[in-house]
């Protein structure tokens, strides 16, 4: 797509946002909480289709998101909420903790799971560019595993990518020691995905619950899926490497039911321009002000 017509889809892409924003009951509450709430009807919606046990945490999370007065849920940056049985857990809200998750997981078995809101994003996340298992010159290997366990249990697959094995580990590699289990791993917009086989395989080496609720992303022409997040520490290297030996990152993950077999999916956006033709409003941050996107759209 030309420029001229990026610019025509950026364009109306905040006019978009502008518009909704100014339609919505809860704009008061500012444009996150906006996308935020959009995002959980589509996760809403999947999950009465399969009366998940996670729908009552999501509901509780709508109400808060739509209270008025100070005790209503605000979408921050850093901050999160935990919920189970449609109840936050603790204060609300504060900032993640990876042992605190764990053992909230934990204590969640038998009660409908734990839901952490916080650390996915307002609005759904893209999925533009994919680049999936064989043929591609170029081999590496990815393995996954439950957090905690030891590093010699894990599953792995060996792949083929267009780039080398070792820009891929850059960009995978990246966040260690970043607290928040985010989907995007790094400023280059890269995303994990994994089919219902392979989520099943990795479930198949620890019995802990490592579900973390459900992320929406865009997967194209304004279409929303919600798709079942789990927290999955994730190692990349060269085929005839010890994995043990290697750094793990833990990170989130997205089960993907239109994945199967051993097919697993590393979205990339090397460009943050690429692919702009696709924007959605609903894709758009909070960092200007309405009437700056109003000046934007009449110049």
């Amino acid at each position: 797509m030309s420029y001229p017509a990026q610019w025509a889809a950026i364009d109306k892409a905040y006019h978009d946002k502008a518009q909704i924003l100014a339609a919505s009951p809860y704009k008061d509450h500012g444009w996150n909480v906006v996308r935020r709430l959009k995002c959980l009807s589509v996760i809403e919606e999947e999950l009465e289709s399969r009366n998940d046990p996670q729908l009552g945490n999501v509901k509780a999370i709508i109400s808060a998101y739509k209270r008025d007065g100070v005790d209503r849920l605000r979408w921050e940056p850093g901050p999160v909420s935990y919920w189970v049985q449609g109840r936050p857990v603790g204060d609300v809200p504060r900032y993640f903790n990876w042992d605190e998750c764990l053992e909230l997981q934990q204590q969640a078995v038998g009660y409908g799971g734990l839901w952490i809101e916080g650390t996915d994003f307002a609005g759904p996340i893209p999925l533009r560019t994919f680049s999936a298992n064989p043929p591609f010159p170029g081999q590496f290997s990815l393995a996954f595993k439950p957090p905690g366990i030891p590093k010699d249990q894990f599953y792995g697959l060996d792949f083929g990518t267009e780039f080398q094995a070792d820009h891929i580990k850059a960009l995978l590699s990246s966040p260690i020691g970043v607290p928040m289990p985010r989907f995007l791993l790094s400023e280059n917009d890269t995303t994990l995905l994994v089919s219902p086989d392979v989520m099943k395989e990795i479930g198949r080496l620890s019995k802990a619950d490592y579900s973390c609720g459900y992320s929406v992303f865009h997967c194209g022409e304004g279409l929303l899926k919600a798709y079942r997040a789990a927290v999955l520490e994730v190692c990349l290297a060269k085929p005839d490497v010890v994995f043990k030996d290697w750094a793990w990152n833990t990170t989130r993950c997205a089960v993907c039911p239109d994945l199967s077999g051993n097919e697993v999916r590393i979205s990339y956006i090397m460009n943050n321009q690429s692919a702009r033709d696709e924007l959605i409003a609903w894709e758009l941050e909070d960092d200007t002000g309405e009437q700056a996107v109003l000046d934007r759209l009449q110049m």
